[in-house]
């Protein structure tokens, strides 16, 4: 409804707010260094969390309980390991360390898919045949059968370093946005020939500044938003441009952004460290057409 958030707050475990509840009206799910969270598109009941190294565990009441879905992953994980749930299949996770893996039962069963990486998995996007990861050597693996019995990879390496983020462009099937974190070099990249070559998009627009997280909007082509160490930045000509969001907005570390249901439809969300979750609504609220009678 759009009114119901939850968040993985490392040291704090994982934790979940409604706005009926005010600000501060988070409540604790889930214990451990909180990390990725997933909910299913069609059944709000059906939530995943994780604590560190990769431990990954399912709610199928809404987040009131949660039984461990770890057992036959063994490969070494990140600290906080990103996973993804597939918004094509709810019943599809990936997860992934020194290999990729998926599970197709929501979670009881788990099989590696794809080579070794090189490096460990930092970066994942997936939906249905396509699944995209990215890793600590700045590695970016790309498939095109991922929901395949056998799936196979093709690797491009846009530059060294830690891949934070990709994200599909929702208007374009052949265009994958990719961040990456440190200092130097460029931070966002895109390829619009599915991940085979890939240029920077930083230009003179976006300090020397890790970033985090990308969200291309997908109400309106071309406009794109990042999460960086200094807050939300945004591009409404497909990154030729950016500048901050600094309207009511902190420059503060935003670890994600994303694009969800909002108050009037799609809006933007922005979860920082130590700053709290921040919304903006995308669309104007509706309204009502005078009727003579």
């Amino acid at each position: 409804s759009g009114s119901r958030f939850i968040a993985g707050a490392q040291d704090n475990g994982t934790v979940a707010g409604e706005l009926i509840e005010g600000t501060n009206g988070w409540r604790h799910l889930f214990g451990g260094d909180g990390g990725y969270v997933a909910v299913a598109q069609d059944n709000a009941d059906l939530v995943f969390v994780e604590s560190q190294n990769g431990n990954i565990a399912r709610s199928r009441d809404g987040g009131h309980t949660f039984v461990s879905i770890r057992r036959g992953l063994t490969d070494l994980f990140l600290f906080i390991t990103p996973f993804v749930l597939d918004p094509t299949n709810s019943r599809r996770l990936w997860i992934g360390g020194e290999r990729l893996w998926r599970t197709d039962d929501e979670g009881d069963t788990w099989v590696t898919v794809g080579p070794l990486l090189d490096g460990q998995l930092s970066a994942i996007a997936a939906a249905g045949n396509r699944a995209f990861a990215g890793t600590t050597s700045g590695a970016i693996y790309r498939s095109n059968n991922g929901n395949a019995a056998t799936v196979t990879f093709e690797s491009s390496v846009p530059r060294e370093g830690f891949v934070t983020s990709v994200a599909f462009d929702p208007f374009n099937v052949a265009t994958i946005y990719a961040t990456y974190g440190g200092f130097g070099g460029a931070h966002v990249w895109r390829s619009i020939d599915g991940g085979a070559s890939w240029q920077p998009l930083d230009g003179d627009s976006i300090p020397d500044i890790p970033v985090h997280s990308i969200a291309p909007d997908p109400t309106t082509a071309g406009r794109i938003f990042l999460g960086t160490d200094l807050g939300v930045f945004a591009s409404n000509d497909n990154g030729a441009t950016w500048s901050p969001e600094n309207f009511g907005f902190t420059p503060v570390v935003t670890e994600t952004v994303l694009i969800a249901r909002g108050a009037n439809g799609p809006a933007l969300y922005a979860f920082t460290h130590g700053r709290g979750v921040w919304r903006a609504e995308l669309t104007e609220p509706r309204r009502r057409r005078a009727v003579a009678r």
